[in-house]
């Protein structure tokens, strides 16, 4: 049984055929990578195989359960979660609150009803996961801090850390390096590894630097016009002639 499986997945709007029967395995605790031209057809993908899109054909399987045309928050609670190249974070709220929200979030329970109703309790073992996992990605020193005065590169991270209090195990991340300068890329790459090499979480993630795919993924999947170009490790993408023409420049820019 295959940990995360598309199938001949096939979305047109209209006329348009923005993805064309494109197949993908991952493997659990691998981290995927998927590149390709503007316009080919890659984000589109993610927005399918997350729940965003209904697909017009094809299937998307998730530890052999079927979760094409299922909705977003409900592919999430199965454990495939998505974040955005915009976070989507509370700016008044602290860095814990925001974590301490998207666990709540997840359970489908009122922050209000927790704190003073019956479930104290419960929240009381929220905070302290929150507290966990900032701690696990570095974030202490921010931890009481409003998301709106966090660095850019802070926000991207705290992104990823609500994306974690949900407890995914496939963890779809978009452009997560994206507007980084070279520290910020680094500690953002640090992070993935350790969330994959710590917590068994698996990576799918679309991102369009070079530099940072080719040292971060396990194996990495093209699409373009819509189609899977290829498909291979790192090495293997990067001397790809078929590639090296639709994307990458026959330059060694990435090498």
């Amino acid at each position: 049984m295959s940990f995360f499986s598309v199938k001949k997945l096939s979305k047109h709007f209209g006329g348009l055929v923005a993805n064309n029967e494109i197949d993908l395995e991952v493997e659990k605790g691998e981290i995927r990578g998927v590149i390709g031209p503007n316009g080919a057809g890659k984000t589109t993908f993610f927005n399918v195989v997350s729940g965003f899109y209904q697909p017009t054909s094809g299937t998307v399987e998730f530890k052999g359960q079927m979760i094409s045309g299922k909705h977003s928050s409900e592919i999430s609670k199965l454990g495939v979660v998505r974040t955005f190249q915009r976070a989507a974070l509370f700016p008044d709220f602290t860095v814990l609150e925001n974590v301490v929200i998207a666990r709540h979030l997840r359970a489908n329970t009122s922050l209000v009803s927790a704190i003073f109703g019956n479930q104290k309790k419960a929240e009381e073992a929220n905070i302290e996961r929150a507290t966990e996992i900032i701690h696990f990605l570095g974030l202490d020193h921010e931890i009481n801090t409003l998301a709106l005065n966090l660095s850019h590169g802070h926000q991207r991270q705290l992104g990823v850390a609500m994306a974690l209090a949900t407890e995914p195990e496939l963890l779809m991340l978009d452009e997560p390096v994206a507007g980084m300068n070279s520290g910020e890329k680094a500690v953002m790459v640090g992070m993935i590894r350790k969330i994959r090499d710590e917590w068994g979480v698996t990576v799918l993630l679309v991102e369009h630097d070079m530099r940072t795919v080719m040292n971060l993924c396990d194996k990495i999947t093209v699409i373009d016009f819509g189609e899977k170009l290829a498909e291979g490790t790192p090495d293997e993408i990067k001397h790809n002639d078929k590639v090296i023409e639709a994307y990458l420049g026959a330059d060694d820019s990435v090498a």
